[in-house]
């Protein structure tokens, strides 16, 4: 009877926000930036033959693209246009965007430290996706990722209504050898890259509710008693534990992929899952045995619901944002890395001698060195 009176919260819950859910399924960001794993693995070779299409011109002419909107073109049926080859490859062109998007995060926590009006969850998810969609379709040679990370910052703020002038943003995070006009320049070109597509639904709304809602039914699991059950003394730690870590892990899917290929609803489930399983650092380390099992009995209750078709894909993606956390984690861990930091240093360096944005970003789009 507990699992059924939870059951019936959630379908109660479920219901409350179907016009909520019915917003995002009519939504730019179901409609246009989610992808299949076929359509998201062709999106690189459309950037880099996009790429290589620009230099084929002498001089290179940029020209801001959105995939989520425009058609494939077809290749050349003779094979009589032959392309020059792109100054960097697709595995390249990636590793930089990831380092940029984590960037990102590392910008506000620092900006936070000097204003904490500029930094909000939702802001800064925005500003990864608004990133994020803009270099879906360009590159990174093309258009500066440093100029591009600060105009999807200023951007964000806008939609997500905490709005920064564009010159005390750039003395906030210290890039004051750069303009407001060249800031200014790259928001249109981020806005046109993004088709003016800025409505973004993120994961922390449905995981703070999914939360709420599994917390009222490992109450009603431990006031029924029994074995398995995680018992009421260890019910409050293990609460504030699985909320800061479900927080951090949502963070870290929108670094990956899958935020692109996989709903914020089915996301917000797999961070969960992945907090019910690895503590915050700050808890100690140590979860109830009895959580990881009572989240599984949660989800099985969930897909008893759905279609026998679509409670298996269900778990499949759920289970897949979990393990996605994980790997975020380890590309972090990797690019902190003394290998992984020379590898970058390496890219950037490449990147500076090839790009075509030079004369967009002055010194190099280097922060203000400070005199002694």
């Amino acid at each position: 009877w507990v699992w059924a009176w939870a059951l019936a919260r959630a379908w109660a819950w479920a219901r409350a926000q179907t016009r909520k859910m019915a917003d995002f399924k009519r939504s730019t960001h179901a409609t246009h930036w989610l992808y299949s794993p076929e359509e998201w693995a062709a999106l690189d070779r459309r950037r880099h033959a996009a790429l290589r299409r620009m230099h084929a011109s002498d001089p290179p002419v940029r020209q801001v693209h959105c995939f989520a909107v425009e058609a494939d073109p077809k290749p050349e049926a003779d094979g009589s246009f032959a392309l020059p080859e792109a100054p960097m490859s697709p595995a390249d062109e990636r590793a930089v965007q990831r380092h940029f998007t984590r960037m990102i995060v590392d910008v506000y926590a620092q900006a936070a430290e000097r204003d904490s009006s500029i930094y909000s969850a939702t802001a800064q998810a925005t500003a990864i996706a608004l990133f994020r969609r803009f270099y879906l379709s360009n590159s990174v040679v093309a258009y500066s990722p440093w100029l591009m990370m600060l105009a999807a910052i200023l951007l964000a703020s806008k939609v997500e209504e905490r709005r920064v002038e564009p010159a005390r943003l750039l003395k906030l995070f210290k890039y004051e050898d750069l303009t407001v006009e060249q800031l200014v320049l790259y928001e249109s070109f981020l806005m046109e890259g993004c088709h003016f597509h800025f409505r973004v639904f993120h994961p922390y709304r449905p995981a703070a509710a999914f939360f709420d809602d599994f917390v009222h039914a490992l109450h009603a699991e431990a006031a029924a008693g029994g074995d398995g059950r995680v018992s009421p003394e260890a019910l409050p730690e293990a609460e504030r534990a699985v909320r800061e870590e479900t927080h951090h892990a949502v963070t870290r899917l929108l670094l990956h992929d899958l935020a692109f290929q996989t709903a914020p609803a089915t996301l917000a489930l797999g961070a969960l899952k992945y907090a019910t399983k690895h503590p915050a650092p700050e808890s100690g380390g140590n979860l109830p045995p009895e959580l990881a099992p009572a989240f599984e009995r949660y989800i099985a209750g969930l897909s008893e619901r759905l279609p026998a078709a679509a409670a298996e894909k269900f778990a499949a993606e759920v289970n897949a944002a979990a393990a996605a956390v994980g790997e975020v984690l380890a590309e972090d861990e990797a690019a902190q890395s003394e290998e992984g930091a020379a590898s970058m240093k390496k890219l950037r360096k490449q990147l500076k001698r090839c790009c075509l944005w030079k004369d967009d970003v002055p010194a190099s789009g280097s922060k203000k060195k400070k005199k002694k």
